[in-house]
Formats: structure tokens, C-alpha cells, sequence
């Protein structure tokens, strides 16, 4: 997924910007040095947790993290509510049902019922997958409003 690629140049781009190694980002959010290094790699995307907690290390959008905009305008934001009330808000809100989330993403119709029923949290890559066909912020979406 495209917007995941920008992963990692965006956090290589925030730590040189911000004079971080690794293991200040690692200090900084609680995630391993090796962790961080798979994600520099491109081994591994972060969950949705982690990335929440980059993101809050630079004031700045999982929007811009992973490469939905490029306006990296500081920001404070604040953990609202959960991945999964915000999937049930924006449902709700726009009166979409989930078997049409189903048809729009190929998300797997036990997998939405999961979210539905806060027995699983959303991975990152179906939150992305999401927040594309519904045209909304993967801030919003994630739970997170900007202060």
C-alpha cells in the first residue's frame, strides 16, 4: 500500500529534523530499538498503537506520517476515543452499514463484526484501507482529534 512506503522516509525525514537517533525515538514512545530499525528497513509497519505514539512524539497527523498530505504543520492532538467507537461513529454518521464497508475494502464481514463489537482493534492497514473508502482522516478515524 503506497501510503504505508511513506512510513518510513517520513520518520527518517521527522528524526533528522528533530536531531533523533533511534534510540530517542525509542526512549521517547516505549517501542524496541530493533523495532524501530525494522520499521527504518521497511521490515515491519507499525500497529496502530506505535504509530500513534511516533506520531505524538512529532506533534504530527498519522496523516502526514504515512503520506496522506504533506503539509506537516505541528500539532497537539488527543486521544478521544477508541479505533473501534470511531468505526461505529462514522457508520453511524453517515448511515453506512457494514456489509457496504465489506464491499468497499474486501474487509472480511467477521472482521468488521469484530471492530463492531470491540473483540479486535482495527490493524493500521485496515484502518488506511478504511479511512480511503470512506474519505476521512486516518486521525479521525484512529480515535484522535486535534486539540
Amino acid at each position: 500500500m503506497e501510503n504505508l512506503d511513506c512510513f518510513k522516509e517520513n520518520l527518517r525525514e521527522l528524526m533528522e529534523i528533530n536531531n533523533y537517533t533511534v534510540k530517542d525515538i525509542s526512549l521517547k514512545t516505549g517501542i524496541k530499538t530493533s523495532t524501530i530499525y525494522a520499521y527504518l528497513n521497511d521490515k515491519h509497519i507499525p500497529d496502530l498503537t506505535r504509530a500513534i505514539k511516533i506520531a505524538e512524539v512529532f506533534n504530527c497527523s498519522l496523516e502526514f506520517l504515512f503520506g496522506f498530505t504533506e503539509d506537516f504543520t505541528p500539532k497537539k492532538y488527543k486521544l478521544a476515543s477508541t479505533a473501534n467507537d470511531r468505526f461505529k461513529k462514522v457508520l453511524a454518521d453517515r448511515k453506512i452499514t457494514r456489509y457496504r464497508i465489506h464491499i468497499l475494502t474486501k474487509i472480511s464481514q467477521n472482521q468488521l463484526c469484530a471492530w463492531f463489537q470491540d473483540k479486535q482493534t482495527p490493524t493500521l492497514i485496515s484502518l488506511v484501507t478504511v479511512a480511503k473508502a470512506l474519505d476521512c482522516s486516518l486521525d479521525y478515524l484512529a480515535g484522535r482529534d486535534e486539540i
